[in-house]
């Protein structure tokens, strides 16, 4: 604006102060270009699921990817301009999960580890709720070793989006401590035990596993699951027979002997397949906002 009675002030280029503002504009604009927004950039991911349903799931909301088998581990990767998702088979159970992902995290460098798939729920819930807890528990069951309990926080750089994601897809969320035990934890008192010992709305068998591996190799880390059974389900004890390889026959002759057992067998499948169609919803929508950040980038 031009104040009446006053000279318009004009900077010439020559000037001094012209010469201040360039170099000015030219700092920003160098600074702008050398430094990248972190906000917008799509980074490199691992996602470890435990069975091949879980990554089925999670495969199908990530289109145009690879599929391969290496030392072992079922890996599929899609790849973007300014990242990558891995989604990792690791098998059953906590051992399996640090294998696999010590295996993955040594030979290539992932900027956050999310640990995927189905949980079962400790708190009233319902079938296919997204389970986001902000911190991972090891459970330790009455026989083993020592008492202590370890305990990791999930990351927080991605709260924004999965709550967008959570809240377009009107899915309920179960969003306390998680604790992952040892064993299929069947009874539905266990299941209240355990609740009120870890304070945890949630548990499985793999994310504490790959939350202290994530650890030692300096990757953040998170968890993204659905819930494929409630607190006051009671499961069969037999599962149990089925995580090791010693016990597998045994197991496989308790469920040929009582046809009764295949009642819970389907209802579990079935509500497997509702959590699984929630987890490949989730997935969708997630790597949509990845990708708006990626291209904010460009």
């Amino acid at each position: 604006m031009v104040v009446p009675g006053r000279k318009k002030s004009v900077i010439r280029p020559n000037s001094p102060e012209g010469r201040n503002n360039g170099a000015r504009f030219f700092f920003i604009a160098i600074l702008s270009i050398s430094t990248p927004n972190l906000e917008c950039l799509l980074q490199r991911i691992a996602i470890f699921t435990a069975t091949r349903w879980e990554f089925q799931a999670i495969q199908q909301a990530l289109a145009g990817g690879r599929t391969k088998k290496t030392e072992g581990l079922r890996q599929y990767t899609v790849d973007w301009p300014s990242g990558s998702a891995t989604v990792i088979q690791t098998g059953i159970g906590l051992q399996k999960a640090k294998k696999a992902c010590r295996q993955i995290l040594t030979g290539t460098h992932y900027d956050l580890a999310i640990s995927s798939g189905f949980a079962g729920a400790l708190i009233s819930s319902s079938i296919g709720a997204l389970v986001i807890p902000n911190v991972v528990v090891l459970g330790r069951g009455e026989s083993a070793e020592g008492s202590e309990s370890f305990s990791y926080h999930c990351n927080v750089e991605y709260s924004s989006i999965i709550r967008r994601v959570q809240k377009s897809l009107n899915l309920q969320c179960v969003s306390d401590a998680l604790v992952s035990v040892s064993w299929i934890v069947c009874s539905a008192s266990e299941k209240r035990a355990l609740s009120k010992k870890y304070q945890a709305s949630a548990l499985d068998m793999e994310s504490a596993g790959i939350a202290a591996v994530a650890q030692e190799y300096q990757v953040p880390f998170l968890v993204i699951r659905t819930v494929s059974d409630l607190n006051d389900e009671t499961l069969p004890q037999e599962f149990n027979f089925f995580l090791s390889p010693t016990f597998w026959m045994k197991g496989l002759w308790r469920m040929v002997s009582r046809p009764a057992l295949w009642w819970h067998v389907y209802r579990l499948r079935q509500q497997s397949k509702v959590a699984s169609r929630e987890l490949t919803r989730f997935f969708e929508m997630f790597v949509t906002h990845l990708r708006q950040r990626e291209t904010c980038q460009l």
